[in-house]
C-alpha cells in the first residue's frame, strides 16, 4: 500500500519544518511505502531551500510542487493531479503529528476496508502559559482560536449532520478524490489570511456520494498555539470569516440575508451597550462578529448566483 502525506504551505519554512521533523519522527508504518508531498503555495521565502536541506537525510521521498496561485484550494488542486498514493493523509503545515500517526492510519485502513476516509484527533499544542479565558466554559471562545477536533475515545462513523472534521487530519483514498473532483477554489484561505471552508465542503460532497468517514481517536496531531491567535483582533477576524466560509457552503438556495440574521445581529448589539465584564464583552463580539459573517455569506452567494445566471 501507498500512502502519501500532503502538505500545503505558504511562507512559513521554520513551521514546516518543525511539521516535517515530526514526520521524520513518527515510527514509520511497517506494510506500506510512504511518500511526503509539498506543496509550496506561492511562497517568496525559504521554503524550497529548507527541502532541500533535509532532503539528504529525510527517512521518506520527499517531494516538492510548486502552485504559483495563491490560495490553499489552488494548491490542493495542483496536488491532486500529482497524487501517487493509494491513500493520501494531509497535514497542515502548522501541525506536529505523534509518534504512532503513521503507525495508526495504516492499522485503521487494514483493519476497516469498507471505509474510504478517516479522521483523527487535533489537539491544541498549549503550553500551560495560555490565558485562562480560552478555556472558560461560561463564556466559550467559538470558533477557538487554536483547532481542537476530539469526538472522544471510541471509533465512530460520522454522518453529514455529525461535526465534520477539517482538513488538517484528513486521509482519503484515491479513488475519493477521483469521484469528488476538485477543492471549491473560491473557499479556503489564501496567504495567510482566515478564510476556510474548502476542507468542510469537501467533505460534504464526498459524504454525499455515499462515502462514509471513520473518526478514531488514535491518529494525533497537535496543532501550534500562536499566541497570536489569542488577541481580540484575531477572534473577531476568525469568527466572522470562518462563519462566512460555513454559511457559504449550507446554503441550499440563494437569497438575501433572512431577517432573523439582523435580528439576532441587533440583540448581540444590544449587549455591548451593558457593562459587562471582559469575558462577556468578548464573548457578544465574538458573536456579533459570526452573525455578520453569515450575513455577508447570503450577500455572496446571492450576488455570485446571479452572475453565474448573467454568464450561463
Amino acid at each position: 500500500m501507498r500512502l502519501e502525506i500532503v502538505i500545503c504551505t505558504h511562507n512559513r519554512s521554520w513551521l514546516l519544518e518543525r511539521t516535517l521533523r515530526s514526520v521524520a519522527r513518527a515510527n514509520a508504518p511497517s506494510g506500506s511505502h510512504l511518500q511526503v508531498t509539498v506543496v509550496a503555495n506561492h511562497c517568496t521565502d525559504d521554503t524550497e531551500a529548507m527541502i532541500a536541506s533535509l532532503k539528504p537525510e529525510y527517512p521518506f521521498p520527499l517531494r516538492l510542487l510548486r502552485e504559483p496561485r495563491a490560495g490553499k484550494s489552488y494548491a490542493l488542486n495542483h496536488a491532486l493531479t500529482q497524487l501517487k498514493g493509494d491513500f493520501q493523509i494531509y497535514i497542515d503545515d502548522d501541525h506536529r503529528v505523534d509518534t504512532r500517526f503513521l503507525c495508526a492510519i495504516e492499522e485503521l485502513i487494514q483493519k476497516h476496508p469498507s471505509y474510504k476516509i478517516f479522521c483523527g484527533r487535533i489537539i491544541p499544542d498549549w503550553d500551560g502559559e495560555e490565558p485562562q479565558w480560552i478555556h472558560s466554559e461560561k463564556y466559550p471562545v467559538y470558533p477557538l482560536p487554536i483547532p481542537h477536533y476530539d469526538l472522544g475515545q471510541g471509533p465512530c462513523e460520522i454522518a453529514l449532520d455529525d461535526r465534520l472534521p477539517g482538513g488538517g487530519n484528513l486521509v482519503m483514498a484515491k479513488e475519493v478524490t477521483q469521484q469528488v473532483g476538485q477543492f471549491n477554489e473560491n473557499l479556503g484561505p489564501s496567504g495567510h489570511n482566515l478564510g476556510g471552508g474548502e476542507d468542510g465542503d469537501y467533505v460534504r460532497r464526498a459524504l454525499s456520494k455515499g462515502y462514509k468517514i471513520l473518526y478514531h481517536p488514535a491518529p494525533i496531531q497537535y496543532h501550534w498555539a500562536d499566541t497570536e491567535r489569542l488577541t481580540l483582533g484575531y477572534l473577531l477576524r476568525k469568527a466572522y470569516s470562518r462563519s462566512r466560509s460555513a454559511a457559504y457552503i449550507q446554503i441550499q438556495q440563494p437569497r438575501l440575508p433572512p431577517r432573523f440574521l439582523f435580528t439576532k445581529l441587533a440583540l448581540n448589539l444590544c449587549q455591548l451597550l451593558l457593562p459587562l465584564p471582559l469575558a462577556r464583552l468578548r464573548f457578544y463580539l465574538m458573536r456579533s462578529a459570526s452573525t455578520a459573517g453569515e450575513i455577508t455569506a447570503y450577500t455572496g452567494r446571492y450576488r455570485d448566483a446571479k452572475s453565474e445566471r448573467k454568464h450561463g
